[in-house]
């Protein structure tokens, strides 16, 4: 019933990235390849582009560089998480694409001279930035915009906590809650550089390794039980070659 949406989901399904042999031109053939979540993602997507719109090449990019972040950090959620065996596959990934609600609507809506001050990559610069500027940052920006919406609570609370794990210990949660929030914070972590250029591939990626500041939390929630096999997963062929897609067909 909804046009727009129905030709984002057609043009999905029959991108390279599927490497479909004949074209599909059904819906139901459509959600049925696709399957439910990422039809879930592809329409939340879709109102979220709908809801924000750019007056300047600088906001396009700005926009554009969110949007590549976020189209990420959704298909590594929604890889992994049917790989370690994640059974509410489809909310994980909903608050993860939330997530990026209010960096979408802070970038959208700043004031011209205020973009560049929130353009740095990662969270945690650009955190600081957003409340010298603003007062809060934009993931607590998010989270106003959700209430408004009337979204659920849980998923809410989970977009809004996933961020919040910049700063979070693993024991401020129960176990199972702290997986699902370190797997969604890492995937927008990965989707960040990812869509920045500064990593182009999994192979080898060890999210306990290092001293990346803004890992730095995640580090104690990778010792969970839940998360055993996460970085194996992470470094596996098959995931790389989905990235490899992807950073293919986002240019």
């Amino acid at each position: 019933a909804e046009p727009l949406i129905a030709a984002r989901v057609l043009k999905a399904v029959n991108s390279p990235s599927y490497g479909l042999k004949s074209p599909v031109a059904s819906i139901g053939q459509a959600v049925t390849y696709l399957g439910l979540v990422t039809v879930r993602v592809l329409c939340l997507q879709y109102v979220m582009v709908a809801s924000f719109k750019a007056d300047t090449p600088e906001r396009k990019a700005m926009l554009d560089r969110a949007w590549s972040t976020s189209a990420y950090a959704s298909e590594l959620s929604q890889q992994l998480s049917q790989r370690l065996g994640y059974e509410d596959r489809g909310s994980l990934v909903s608050a993860v694409v939330l997530s990026f609600l209010g960096r979408l609507a802070t970038t959208a809506t700043l004031a011209k001279d205020g973009l560049a001050k929130v353009a740095a990559p990662g969270l945690l610069e650009r955190t600081r930035a957003e409340q010298a500027l603003l007062g809060l940052g934009s993931s607590q920006i998010g989270v106003l915009l959700m209430k408004d919406w009337k979204l659920p609570e849980t998923i809410v609370a989970d977009a809004a906590d996933m961020d919040a794990l910049l700063v979070t210990p693993a024991s401020a949660h129960e176990r199972d809650r702290a997986a699902r929030l370190a797997l969604g914070y890492l995937f927008a972590r990965l989707g960040e550089r990812l869509a920045e250029g500064s990593l182009t591939s999994l192979v080898g990626f060890d999210p306990a390794a290092g001293d990346d500041v803004e890992l730095h939390h995640l580090r104690g929630y990778l010792a969970l039980p839940q998360l055993a096999r996460l970085t194996s997963h992470l470094q596996s062929a098959d995931l790389d070659t989905v990235v490899q897609q992807l950073r293919a067909s986002r240019g």
